[in-house]
């Protein structure tokens, strides 16, 4: 983990620690993203959807002792990241509650949010999700920049302790207020404890030694385990993404036909091969075709051609061309993908240097850094809904999440629209239009729609969300 406060998480590890320690008015029924009341007692939406009344379950204690939810701990977490109501704060996270005006307290229990204008993934991820949870207003003015990583939630686990690239440590909340028991039961274990595990192979020798329970394990470590009668293998797809981006903004690719020649270079199938076992799907476009609204069907499988990058670098007057090919240490197979990379450029006559980084300069934001970029290799996580694939790739992104410095005002245009839209078949058709602006830009060669493989020990039966996301609240003792 990294941090723990909603406003300020940086990946996949700090979303599923959170959801054993917070609570939001709704969220998913586990393992599913079927959505039900939790801290919510009433939730009621007006019919154009910029209305929600709201009323809050009585007595549900925050850890630590900071007492019981109010409807002010909800006023105050969601407008705290829209940056509204007299909030002056910088959230990567504000576009997620952008449409909020305000949250109107009307009594101790009840109040009411309304909104400038419809926000259809509000409904869909928002409200369920990490920028959903509750907060304890006291807790967070009490520990300041400390909250990320001393959180104070609801949830059935409290947060004990933080060891960087060891361990979280969470204890089973002695006082839990039951917010979550009539659809998920309480928790069965006294303690829960994530391992900082460097990659997939280690977490694959982690569990064969009995260090861990249940882990992500490397595609290629998948069939031994299957054979293993003392374990259980989990396959699940994600709404994820891995892609090879080129940096618009930097001198030598502001030139589309130098970048078309880079995609043209790159073998993807090659790069899945070695690199996964074939063990994902290959990627054409952002949105993978799990996603209920967005896929884009007819999105460009392309072969490499070699031949054709030459002429598109020859007709931008581009030789003796070379790049710096960048990718962050704790990316699953990166050394491989950049080196498969780094050979077909070399063939297309592209000179290519890469640079292994350690995550906390790779994900720098902006900056030096972030100019400096030119090829980068990474994963993205992302939500059930393709408003979050696609956000962090706005002008407003740049110098933030959007690498590529992609910025196209017809694209935030069309995202604009399909994100105040409540009629699905609109939102498919803008995202479609959407992803063929991007490929026209030909900034970014799409890799893969991973799939995570799990495997657990045998008796303990895990709960993992429809996107791939583990729940470790909801892991049972498998029946015998």
């Amino acid at each position: 983990m990294s941090n723990l406060d909603p406003a300020f998480t940086a990946g996949r590890s700090d979303t599923e620690i959170m959801t054993c320690v917070f609570e939001g008015l709704q969220s998913y029924r586990p393992g599913t993203l079927d959505l039900v009341d939790t801290l919510a007692e009433e939730f009621e939406v007006s019919d154009d959807g910029t209305r929600i009344r709201f009323r809050v379950r009585k007595g549900i204690p925050f850890h630590h002792g900071y007492g019981e939810v109010t409807a002010e701990d909800v006023r105050f977490s969601f407008e705290r990241i829209a940056g509204v109501g007299g909030f002056d704060f910088d959230s990567a996270y504000e576009d997620d509650w952008g449409a909020l005006r305000e949250v109107r307290v009307t009594g101790r229990y009840t109040g009411e949010i309304n909104l400038k204008h419809p926000f259809a993934p509000l409904f869909i991820t928002t409200v369920p999700m990490d920028r959903g949870y509750v907060l304890s207003k006291r807790a967070v003015q009490d520990r300041t920049e400390g909250f990320g990583t001393r959180p104070v939630g609801t949830g059935p686990y409290e947060f004990v302790e933080w060891k960087p690239r060891v361990h979280t440590l969470l204890r089973r909340f002695d006082d839990y207020g039951g917010a979550r028991n009539t659809y998920a039961g309480p928790g069965v274990w006294d303690e829960i404890e994530i391992r900082a595990v460097p990659n997939d192979n280690s977490a694959s020798i982690a569990l064969t030694t009995g260090e861990l329970d249940f882990g992500i394990i490397a595609p290629i470590d998948g069939p031994s385990f299957r054979a293993d009668p003392n374990f259980a293998v989990t396959r699940r797809s994600t709404v994820d993404y891995r892609f090879i981006g080129m940096n618009e903004a930097h001198p030598k690719l502001r030139d589309r036909r130098v970048r078309e020649a880079v995609r043209w270079a790159v073998d993807v199938d090659s790069i899945l091969a070695a690199a996964f076992d074939n063990a994902f799907d290959r990627a054409t476009a952002v949105i993978p075709p799990t996603m209920d609204v967005g896929h884009w069907p007819g999105a460009p499988r392309r072969k490499p051609d070699p031949e054709r990058s030459r002429a598109l670098l020859r007709e931008a007057g581009a030789t003796d061309l070379s790049f710096r090919l960048t990718t962050s240490t704790d990316q699953q197979n990166a050394d491989v993908v950049c080196q498969v990379v780094q050979a077909n450029l070399r063939e297309a006559g592209i000179g290519c240097e890469i640079e292994m980084q350690d995550p906390g300069t790779f994900f720098t934001l902006g900056g030096e850094v972030q100019r400096s970029r030119e090829l980068f290799y990474t994963a993205f996580s992302s939500f059930p809904d393709p408003y979050w694939s696609m956000v962090w790739f706005t002008c407003a992104q740049v110098d933030v999440w959007n690498f590529q410095s992609f910025c196209d005002e017809r694209f935030d245009d069309l995202h604009r629209r399909a994100a105040r839209s409540l009629d699905p078949a609109e939102r498919d058709r803008l995202y479609v239009e959407m992803q063929r602006r991007w490929d026209e830009a030909a900034n970014t060669i799409w890799v893969a729609w991973p799939t995570e493989i799990y495997a657990g020990k045998q008796g303990v039966e895990a709960c993992i969300r429809p996107d791939g996301r583990m729940l470790p609240a909801d892991f049972r003792r498998a029946a015998t």
